[in-house]
């Protein structure tokens, strides 16, 4: 949960980084990692959805 938290806050801070400096040339960057921590945040919830499976076998349908 707390990785899942820490990509949540970096991810505002590219948002707010990129609206700073939206004619910058590291624009790009920031919008690159911006795209990169969504994935992070993707893998993080599958692998907390997974868990949580394995931790309950009866939820499973």
């Amino acid at each position: 949960m707390m990785a899942s938290d820490y990509a949540i806050c970096a991810e505002a801070v590219a948002q707010q980084a990129a609206l700073m400096q939206p004619r910058s040339p590291v624009t790009l960057l920031i919008m690159t990692t911006l795209h990169e921590l969504e994935g992070l945040r993707s893998l993080i919830e599958s692998a907390l959805a997974q868990v949580q499976l394995r931790a309950n076998p009866q939820a499973r349908h």
